[in-house]
């Protein structure tokens, strides 16, 4: 009986944790004087609504005002998404990546609506995908993305995280402690008068 049940257990939690991990995300950040676009992880396209097939001459590259993020370059299916990524900035113009490694993946249309595939993925389960794509001599300014952090866009049976790092890190000056001690400075000097 004990022998049993410790089985069931590690079994739902083995399937728990595969659907867990059967989700795609794109990573975009600024990498010296390049943005680098890296989708990975699993796709699972069972019961998503298949756009067009086939499509020449997609390129990973970024224009945040149409909603489009990819990794890769190929001929590539398009399918209908869940729920939409949204924009994530302003740009009219498609930032075209120059260098390519691995598959593609994207999101695009308007407000990002299309999950973006290679031509010719399985649709009948989770499906491993690495791709990556650098914008060279590029940053998120020059991009036009105004949006940092998360944003995720849904399948049927899948989630797409889309994560924009934060183009500059601002740490606190160093000059701070010293200017709140002028601060605490001044405020005691008003006050004894």
């Amino acid at each position: 009986m004990f022998k049993t049940l410790v089985t069931a257990g590690l079994a739902s939690t083995l399937s728990l944790l595969a659907a867990a991990s059967a989700a795609m995300t794109i990573t975009v950040q600024e990498v010296g004087n390049n943005v680098e676009i890296v989708a990975s992880g699993t796709i699972d396209l069972t019961g998503a609504n298949l756009f067009a097939s086939g499509v020449p001459g997609i390129s990973g590259g970024s224009n945040s005002g149409f909603g489009f993020i990819g990794a890769g370059e190929s001929l590539v299916d398009v399918y209908d998404l869940a729920a939409p990524l949204g924009l994530f900035g302003t740009s009219d113009n498609l930032a075209p990546a120059q260098i390519h490694t691995g598959g593609f993946f994207g999101i695009g249309g308007d407000g990002g609506v299309f999950a973006v595939v290679e031509a010719g993925t399985p649709t009948d389960g989770p499906v491993a995908i690495n791709a990556t794509s650098i914008i060279e001599n590029s940053n998120f300014t020059f991009l036009e993305i105004t949006a940092f952090g998360a944003l995720s866009a849904t399948l049927p049976n899948d989630t797409i995280t889309v994560v924009f790092g934060d183009p500059v890190t601002v740490p606190i000056p160093g000059a701070l402690p010293l200017m709140l001690a002028g601060l605490g400075g001044i405020a005691l000097k008003r006050r004894r008068k």
